[in-house]
């Protein structure tokens, strides 16, 4: 699950004022988004390099990929101080 970012939720996560992404909310336990140290409160950027700028543009890019599809993501942690690249694959 994810959110877009709003102000608050910008202030509370340490990251710069006009920054637009969407934020991890929820990894499902035992997933492979677990197994690969996704969690709550990690800020996704871009999907396959596409910039994420709200759930809305999350949802159309990982629609777009068929089940079992590798993806790459973006993440950035909370403080907004380092970015890094996550592979796995579409959930099924």
């Amino acid at each position: 699950m994810s959110q877009s970012l709003d102000s608050r939720t910008r202030e509370q996560l340490g990251l710069e004022p006009g920054q637009r992404s969407v934020v991890i909310t929820r990894v499902d336990f035992e997933s492979e988004a677990d197994a690969k140290g996704l969690r709550p409160t990690m800020v996704v950027t871009s999907v396959n390099d596409q910039f994420i700028h709200n759930v809305s543009e999350w949802t159309s890019a990982m629609d777009a990929l068929q089940p079992g599809a590798p993806v790459k993501l973006d993440l950035l942690l909370p403080g907004g101080d380092r970015e890094f690249p996550v592979f796995l694959a579409v959930p099924e």
